[in-house]
């Protein structure tokens, strides 16, 4: 297909797919003349990607452009790039990520109250700090009880999503990534639909 209908297929206008391309978060086309190329289905899912990112997951482009890099980089190591990640989320939360002599008091109080196997290490420790420290400001008060139910229930999200990642090394990192960055606007809509059937329903249906 042509650029054009590049574009028109994903929703997106020329000139933003010019854009994604001089910035290296969408591959060229092949050259067909001086002026033109031709692009594939693997041009219509990275735009579907970058899409993705930059609307329901709340990135900005140089977050977005951060991710996209960090699934290309051909370092195997999954813990690694999932470190990343989550440096990026913290980042786009204005989380402090500086580990050098740095402390995260109030996670690592949480993280007692989420039981094992918890430990706030970073970078997760500064993203749960950073929200935290926001509940604090607002005067929330916090039930560690409330905590330990999430720390049980999150951690057999975590363990169901590790069991499903694929066998191949790539399709395990951008399975991981993405459902690390993608899912977490999803699994907060999940949490509200639960509550509105709690409310509706009563807790004891």
């Amino acid at each position: 297909m042509r650029v054009s209908e590049l574009a028109k297929f994903t929703g997106v206008s020329v000139a933003t797919v010019k854009y994604y391309i001089r910035e290296g978060m969408l591959a060229a086309g092949d050259p067909t003349g001086p002026r033109s190329a031709t692009y594939d289905d693997s041009h219509v899912r990275r735009m579907h990607l970058i899409k993705a990112l930059t609307g329901p997951a709340g990135l900005s482009l140089s977050q977005t452009r951060a991710i996209l890099n960090i699934i290309d980089e051909p370092n195997p190591s999954l813990v690694d790039r999932l470190a990343a990640a989550t440096t990026v989320l913290a980042d786009a939360a204005s989380a402090d990520t500086d580990t050098v002599d740095k402390s995260y008091p109030r996670a690592e109080q949480a993280a007692c109250w989420l039981g094992e196997p918890y430990l706030a290490e970073p970078p997760a420790a500064a993203l749960l700090e950073n929200a935290l420290q926001a509940v604090e400001t607002a005067g929330f008060q916090l039930d560690p009880n409330q905590f330990a139910v999430y720390g049980e229930h999150m951690h057999a999200i975590a363990a169901s999503e590790i069991a499903n990642i694929p066998a191949d090394p790539g399709e395990a990192i951008q399975y991981s990534i993405l459902g690390t960055v993608l899912f977490e606007p999803v699994l907060n809509a999940i949490r509200r639909l639960a509550q509105q059937s709690l409310i509706k329903r009563g807790p004891d249906t």
